[in-house]
């Protein structure tokens, strides 16, 4: 048998290994079901490396992507019980400074790139949506109609072959699309991150604290050009599965 954490930042929740241990992206898709398995939008699995610790992300559908901002802050509050509240954690496309404090966890996310500030999408009625990866790719736009418009950029021709994420404003509430869940989730930390580098490109604006649709915040900031993201980690529950294979980290 395997121990395993179950963990959520503001409803964004997550299935956490022991260090080392190992699973494939299709048994990671399994425990993520909601009615078969342990129910999740992700697997994080991570690894000491040196000084520093390395994690992997398979999201509910299999895929790898480069980064989850709620899976770093997840990942850091697991891994502080063992090394520490201060920690170095890499992902697939950086290192992370990390801080814990009690449940609450700040992350450093890193630069955003604007891809575009403001693209116009052809085929419909689209919103202008700004193209902002932090650490993944997100198309960003403001109003209404995230049931009409946000499957469909999701898939847009202009993102092909794989896609974006889409974060859509509201009242000054955050709704994302995300890619590799096929669905909104409750809370996503690269969407907010987003929402607030799209904030800071049109308004100057340097702190904004996200507002989900969950009802939870998210408090974040640039610092340095980089985005810092501060929120509360929950550890869930905990339990066993049968031992699995195929190492991926």
């Amino acid at each position: 048998m395997i121990e395993f954490a179950k963990y959520h930042c503001a409803g964004n929740d997550f299935i956490i290994f022991p260090e080392g241990e190992s699973i494939s992206s299709q048994e990671a898709s399994k425990l993520c079901h909601r009615q078969f398995g342990v129910g999740a939008d992700g697997v994080l699995l991570w690894k000491k490396n040196g000084s520093s610790f390395r994690f992997t992300i398979i999201n509910s559908d299999g895929s790898y992507p480069q980064m989850c901002g709620n899976g770093l802050r997840c990942i850091a509050h697991s891994i502080a019980c063992r090394y520490g509240p201060i920690l170095s954690i890499e992902s697939p496309k950086q290192l992370h400074e990390c801080t814990v404090n009690g449940k609450r966890v700040e992350v450093s996310l890193g630069v955003p790139n604007i891809i575009h500030e403001r693209l116009l999408l052809s085929g419909g009625d689209f919103p202008p949506v700004a193209v902002i990866d932090t650490g993944v790719p997100h198309a960003v736009f403001e109003g209404g109609g995230f049931e009409k418009y946000a499957s469909q950029i999701r898939h847009h021709d202009s993102f092909a072959p794989h896609g974006v994420n889409v974060t859509c404003i509201e009242n000054g509430v955050l709704r994302t699309f995300e890619r590799g869940v096929e669905n909104e989730t409750y809370a996503c930390g690269t969407g907010a991150a987003a929402a607030l580098a799209y904030f800071h490109i049109r308004d100057g604006v340097e702190a904004f604290n996200a507002q989900f649709a969950s009802g939870t915040q998210l408090t974040q900031r640039y610092q340095d050009g980089s985005i810092l993201q501060s929120g509360i980690v929950e550890h869930v529950f905990s339990g066993t599965i049968p031992k699995m294979t195929e190492a991926v980290i």
